[in-house]
């Protein structure tokens, strides 16, 4: 399974279509879509912070994907996942 380059997806969409996307990165067309009505949805904006990764990124746009028992959480240094007490 090929991890979901939401940095790339994103830094693309102002430009591009869902279409040329897709190719561009080998996902969907409708996982494409998903990112980025995520992405407003939720509020970025970009240019994304370099310091976040892709799997960071994805973890904010969607944060029902945490294991059980974890939350992701903000603070001074940046996005944390934590587990629940």
């Amino acid at each position: 399974m090929m991890a979901i380059q939401y940095r790339r997806i994103l830094a693309l969409s102002p430009d591009h279509n869902q279409r040329s996307i897709a190719a561009s990165t080998g996902h969907s067309r409708r996982k494409v879509k998903e990112v980025i009505d995520r992405a407003k949805q939720e509020g970025l904006i970009l240019p994304i912070d370099t310091a976040l990764t892709d799997s960071q990124i994805g973890r904010v746009l969607f944060p029902e994907l945490l294991p059980p028992g974890f939350r992701l959480t903000h603070n001074e240094t940046g996005l944390m996942i934590s587990k629940l007490s």
